[in-house]
């Protein structure tokens, strides 16, 4: 038999998925039953900018360890 999942339950599971705390993941759920959307927007919409910040940092951390690579083969 197939469980039945609530789109509480989905919302969690994705909001898990895509890095958010617990914390995060009820607020967020308690703003869907209480239908404060523009609240979870909010809070959704700062957590996209965090996790954008943290990816720009990464690429770049990246780019410059890819920029040493090519330069140490160039000299070998």
């Amino acid at each position: 038999m197939k469980a039945v999942t609530t789109y509480k339950q989905q919302l969690i599971k994705s909001l898990s998925d895509a890095g958010c705390s617990d914390e995060m993941c009820e607020s967020c759920a308690e703003c869907y039953e209480n239908e404060e959307l523009g609240k979870m927007l909010l809070q959704l919409k700062g957590e996209r900018k965090c996790l954008r910040e943290k990816l720009t940092k990464v690429q770049f951390e990246l780019d410059t360890l890819d920029y040493l690579i090519r330069k140490i083969e160039q000299k070998k």
